[in-house]
């Protein structure tokens, strides 16, 4: 994903959080009840746009790792 789309994807992520009424409900319920806690904190676009497309590279290769799979046959 280029840089431009990802700023983008970001963006629109978080403006049609505002115009979705349930959504609306849901992070003020959120921060009500959990407060300061991670529970109750919602990503704003200022939050968002610090991150870059190489940090979430390294993430991902530092998280997504075949070692660490498990397959479940059933």
């Amino acid at each position: 994903m280029s840089p431009d789309r990802l700023s983008l994807t970001r963006s629109e992520a978080i403006r049609r959080r505002k115009e979705d009424p349930s959504t609306v409900a849901s992070v003020a319920f959120l921060q009500l009840a959990y407060g300061s806690s991670p529970y109750g904190r919602v990503a704003v676009e200022r939050d968002i746009s610090s991150i870059s497309r190489d940090s979430l590279v390294g993430l991902h290769q530092r998280l997504v790792r075949p070692d660490g799979a498990i397959l479940v046959v059933t």
